[in-house]
């Protein structure tokens, strides 16, 4: 179990505003390394080691100010409540708010003590040496300090008191303040109940002060030197923000500067190096003395001098540059070496800097004045370890003269595409990973000032520039079509030496190009486009433009009307788009066999908003196709001009005929001013999907049509009218089934539904069927209680009683639509066939759920009601697994899980649908009850029973189970696997066992219990909680490749109790009365589980009563490490060997 520890605590930051804590998956490593406490991956719960050496650069440092400012924009970084649900003090803009440096005495002090961050979900404790301390020693006692928060720049002072050996600072203080937000500093306390800081009663912190050396430190004897007291920041109404500082130690920086003489003359240098983005420097020379000035560009007048030996320049290690108060340390020029390692956490190699005593050594050619190197240096907090801001391995630091010239080509490394999943949760479509040198086509250096870069894209072969909107890039002030070599918002565009990270949020170029452009020497000149392809969605390339026929319709050929469409009226309109102005196209396709030769008259269209909505059209068209970013519709286009929003249906100029290949029906409109929900989201659209039902294009989002029916699991709605000769008045059509399990000999009729769909304007009022099966006939009429009114497509399911099936085997059933209505059934197609597999016992389906959540995550409350309501509504019908993370029932790792799991809460059908636990795949509550129900229809494969018993020692629970094929199996490959489950699981409040809660008021839902619940809900009690399992993916050889039909299978599995250990190494069984064991039954060929079922410990399922004798302990022995024989348990490793009647044996390793 990965945690970091708060003292005691492990606390996660929330965003509310996301609804899945660790998705989307794959951040970008910059993104992912930022102090911002948004990112919405699985994330790795640690910063990588290759940042633990790296100062907190002036990006990470900007970027979590800037996340506060982006609170009004949806970003937020800390809760809009207290964490826990308590009273704080109220915070008024009447606290001293000093940003201006005060007068007085300024001296910089090297500062050290303990500090909070915030990375990703997490508060991180660190440790800190060489800091800057900024302080001023004013008029009547008065003593200043800056950025008294370490890990974040804010910029302002507090003000102490120096009084004697003593200085007293009173808070509060305004830290900064950011859009309208005010956050502040103030002394806090920590809480043992709440495991939490809290603005502390005693508003006053003191620190020692030496007089003689100037010394400023924390008293040891105070709260404040351990922990229990802390400085941190907290927002208006007192709720901390994850920052702060304490044990603070600040000693007075002797080290003096490097001092060029007054007569020197300087040149332009550049300095470049591998993985740095390249900076300018002046370079002087006096006698042997060489001075360079801005080696580091965080302090462009800091000095560093070398010496001139022959042929080399050598530069003592260890020179101050000054105090650098954006990056927040002290920085020094050391010498170090590097070497690589690897993490096997990251899986990655990161270099690993170490300090050295030696010189900087530069060869040095005098003919040029230049400067090259093939060691290591860094710019470093401090000479003590190795914690910079810069490092340089094969530095060259060569005379520049600007002059105009192409900038070298950018450099891909990665397109990493997200999919629908990631752009859902506000990452764009994905993300660009590229490298911007800082040279020219020459290598030569070149001014990063000058240079900007651009995105281009390619769709269908057309290459154009990306312009990049505040509307998707909500950080940015004003659209942009070329972006500045130093340029972040710390959001969407990131920088990380001359590497570049820009999330994308167009979706349909079939490739991305990079271009850069300098304007230097009074020129511009610009680089080749540097392309990389696409690989998944928006790849392919549109067809050809066609030339289709539109004839005249023979006036002869009338007849009935009809409408058509995947929205039939009654269903729940939803609504999508994507909140920003641009023209949109929406279609269906009108494919079924059945309205071949019908003529399209009119279709209905959504209208969402009468005056947001513009130049809205109706049309038809063979195919989709896109030409300079306006649809193309081939056959025919009505302009549309609506009184008011609802439904308009529009009338064609002439009726089209439905050709065999199709026709698509769909509308257009543009979006001048996004002003409502309308105008955001203008599409009307409902949750259902059926092949066909939802194609989209628009002018600025997806580039291309793309068919969103399985991508958003929704149909468009509209409603196309259809009339003519092939039009009948009443007309169904059976449909033809997948296969129908039945029990054969089963001593009475046969029920087999069989479902219908409606062709007929007259709708459905009444039926008559003919069936043929087994060698038997019969018919049966139907009556509707509710009739089916005259929409092509609607469905009503007849519930057919035919003759019990004597034997097992494969049988057609034959069914035939005879009347409708009490007349002859007019349709072309009134017969269909479905296959029948009679069994001598069909397996009952049991679906397994498997859900995956933890404590700390805040939006898991709803998975947890979930699984609650299906374990007490369905006790029966579905397996129900909940494994955790980062919490005391974590028993594995995120990457152990059986499933791909990359957010929480997640959850997985049968490990073959990943669904959300609580909504399912759609939006309804409990949605996931539907697609278990669906599920549970598939056919089970095989009879599960199970038996389980806990053995007389109670150290073991032996499980046997017995699966019965009702069909031969030949070179199956199936295979059973055992979870141990325990219901009851509950831990102290305070602790980690506490659930988060996000849906505490009811801002996020009406979520039962949790939306009257707290912040932080303790005493919750956990059902159904993975302890121990068997290998996951099934135990090989549990089920023999060949099976005999109706014979059962018995395997036999046992569970050793020792086992069961969460990944700290804590027993997790509370209770081994509310064990329960889950059996499933694994395809190893696809990982899919086909069948499941369960036990509660001491019961079985229906298997014959399960003799436990040869499971019973005879003899338990202990031995050390080394395998010398104990006579108990000794503190620390032992091995515990138990023996059994049967001869078996356990071995275990057991720390006490």
């Amino acid at each position: 179990m990965r945690k970091f520890t708060l003292l005691t605590l492990v606390t996660l930051l929330f965003s509310v505003t996301m609804m899945a804590q660790n998705k989307q998956r794959v951040l970008s490593p910059a993104r992912m390394a930022s102090l911002v406490p948004n990112a919405k991956t699985e994330a790795k719960s640690a910063p990588s080691p290759k940042t633990l050496q790296k100062q907190v650069d002036l990006q990470r440092l900007k970027s979590a100010r800037e996340v506060f400012a982006a609170r009004t924009n949806g970003k937020k970084t800390t809760p809009d409540k207290p964490v826990m649900n308590r009273a704080q003090k109220a915070f008024t803009a009447g606290a001293p708010y000093i940003i201006e440096q005060p007068e007085g005495t300024q001296v910089f002090y090297e500062k050290s003590g303990q500090a909070y961050y915030v990375y990703i979900f997490y508060v991180v404790n660190t440790s800190y040496t060489g800091a800057v301390g900024n302080v001023v020693f004013g008029a009547n006692n008065e003593v200043y300090i800056k950025n008294i928060i370490s890990q974040l720049n804010t910029g302002s002072w507090v003000k102490g008191t120096l009084n004697g050996s003593t200085i007293t600072v009173d808070f509060p203080f305004k830290a900064f303040e950011a859009d309208g937000d005010e956050y502040f500093v103030v002394p806090m306390t920590f809480d043992a109940e709440d495991q939490w800081y809290y603005p502390a009663e005693n508003t006053s912190i003191t620190f020692n002060y030496d007089a003689t050396t100037g010394a400023i430190s924390t008293p040891q004897d105070s709260p404040q030197a351990t922990g229990e007291t802390i400085i941190g920041l907290v927002d208006a109404d007192g709720s901390w923000t994850g920052y702060a500082d304490w044990d603070i130690e600040m000693t007075k920086v002797t080290d003096e500067p490097i001092v060029a003489p007054d007569n020197i003359e300087t040149a332009q240098y550049s300095l470049m190096a591998p993985d740095y983005e390249g900076s300018l420097c002046s370079v002087g020379f006096i006698g042997d003395d060489v001075y360079i000035q801005g080696l580091y560009p965080g302090l462009p007048d800091a000095w560093v001098k070398g010496t001139i030996q022959g042929d080399k320049v050598v530069f003592k290690s260890g020179q101050y540059l000054g105090p650098d108060e954006e990056a927040g340390y002290h920085e020094y020029l050391m010498s170090a070496t590097v070497q690589k390692e690897w993490d096997d956490y990251y899986q990655e190699y990161y270099d690993v800097y170490n300090l050295s005593d030696e010189d900087i050594v530069f060869d040095y050619d005098a003919a040029t004045k230049s400067l090259s190197n093939s060691s290591t240096f860094l710019i470093n907090a401090g000479k003590e370890e190795a914690y910079y801001i810069s490092a340089f391995t094969g530095a060259e630091i060569k005379p520049f003269v600007e002059v105009a010239a192409t900038p070298a080509t950018p450099e891909w490394y990665q397109i990493y595409e997200g999919g629908y999943a990631y752009y859902s949760y506000g990452y764009g479509w994905g993300y660009l990973y590229f490298n911007i040198p800082s040279s020219d086509v020459d290598g030569n250096f070149i001014v990063t000032d000058k240079l900007s870069y651009a995105i281009w894209i390619k769709v269908n072969g057309v290459e154009k520039q990306l312009v990049l909107s505040p509307d998707d890039y909500i950080n940015l002030d004003q659209a942009m079509t070329e972006i500045p070599f130093n340029f972040t918002e710390n959001w969407d565009i990131e920088m990380e030496g001359s590497a570049r990270y820009l999330y994308y949020y167009v979706l349909g170029p079939e490739a991305f190009g990079i271009q850069t452009i300098y304007r230097g020497g009074g020129e511009e000149h610009r680089s080749e486009i540097a392309w990389m392809n696409v690989q998944d969605l928006g790849s392919e390339i549109q067809p050809d433009a066609a030339t289709p026929a539109y004839p005249d319709v023979d006036p002869a050929d009338v007849g009935a009307s009809i409408n058509y469409g995947y929205y039939q009226g009654h269903e729940d309109v939803g609504m999508f788009g994507e909140a920003k102005p641009q023209t949109y196209d929406v279609a269906i396709h009108i494919q079924d066999p059945a309205l071949v030769g019908t003529h399209i008259e009119s279709v209905t269209i959504p209208v969402m908003d009468a005056e947001g909505l513009t130049n809205i059209k109706a049309w038809l068209s063979s195919q989709l196709r896109v030409e300079g970013d306006k649809n193309k519709p081939d056959l025919a286009e009505v302009n549309v001009t609506p009184a008011e929003a609802g439904f308009v249906t529009v009338k064609f100029d002439k009726p089209y005929t439905i050709p065999e290949e199709g026709v698509y029906v769909g509308y257009s409109f543009d979006v001048d001013e996004v002003t409502n929900a309308e105008t955001a989201y203008p599409v009307a659209v409902i949750s259902q999907s059926t092949p066909g039902g939802f194609y989209m294009h628009t002018s600025r989002g997806f580039l291309k049509w793309f068919d969103l029916t399985s991508m958003l699991g929704a149909n468009a709605v509209m409603q196309v009218s259809v009339s003519g000769s092939k039009v009948q008045e009443n007309a169904v059509a059976p449909l033809a089934g997948e296969s129908i399990f039945v029990m054969a000999n089963s001593g009475e009729d046969v029920e087999i539904n069989v479902d219908v769909e409606n062709h007929g304007s007259a709708g459905i009022k009444s039926l008559d069927m003919e069936y043929a099966v087994a060698g038997k006939t019969g018919t049966q009429h139907f009556d509707l209680d509710e009739p089916l009114d005259g929409f092509f497509g609607k469905k009503y399911t007849a519930t057919l009683k035919v003759p019990e099936f004597t034997e097992r085997g494969n049988y057609t059933l034959d069914v035939k639509v005879t009347k409708v209505n009490g007349v002859e059934n007019q349709d072309a197609a009134p017969q269909a066939s479905t296959p029948i597999v009679a069994l001598n016992t069909v397996p009952k389906h049991r679906t397994l759920l498997e859900e995956y959540t933890g404590t700390w995550c805040g939006y898991c409350p709803r998975g947890y009601v979930a699984l609650e309501t299906l374990a007490a509504l369905y006790p029966d019908d579905y397996v129900l697994i909940s494994y955790h993370n980062g919490d005391p029932m974590e028993i594995m790792a995120v990457e152990q899980f059986p499933s791909v799991v990359e957010g929480f809460p997640d959850a997985w059908i049968d490990r073959s649908i990943e669904v959300d636990p609580y909504y399912g795949t759609g939006n309804d509550e409990m949605g996931v009850v539907k697609d278990l129900t669906e599920r549970a229809k598939l056919f089970g494969e095989a009879d599960i029973q199970v038996g389980a018993e806990l053995s007389e020692s109670g150290v073991s629970v032996k499980v046997t189970t017995e699966v019965t094929f009702p069909y031969d199996v030949t070179d199956g490959n199936y295979a059973l696997e055992y979870v141990l489950l325990e219901d009851g699981l509950t831990g102290d409040p305070g602790t980690d066992w506490d659930q988060s809660n996000y849906y505490a008021g009811g801002e996020l839902g009406d979520l039962p219990f949790f939306a009257e619940a707290e912040s932080s809900v303790p005493g919750l009690v956990f059902n159904d909680v993975a302890v121990l399992k068997s290998v996951i993916g099934g135990i090989d050889g549990s089920i023999p490749a060949n099976v005999e039909a109706d014979k059962p299978v018995t395997h036999k599995y046992t569970f050793y109790l020792f086992d069961a250990r969460n990944t700290s190494g804590e027993k997790v069984i509370q209770n081994a009365n509310n064990l329960k064991v889950a059996v499933l039954l694994i395809n190893q060929a696809t990982g899919e589980v086909v069948n499941a079922n369960k036990v509660k410990v001491g019961e079985n399922t229906g298997i014959n009563a399960i003799q436990n004798n040869d499971s019973k302990m005879v003899k338990v022995e202990y031995y050390d490490l080394s395998g010398r024989k104990l006579s108990s348990l000794q503190r620390g490793a032992n091995i515990v060997v138990i023996r059994y009647a049967d001869g078996s044996q356990h071995a275990m390793k057991v720390v006490k």
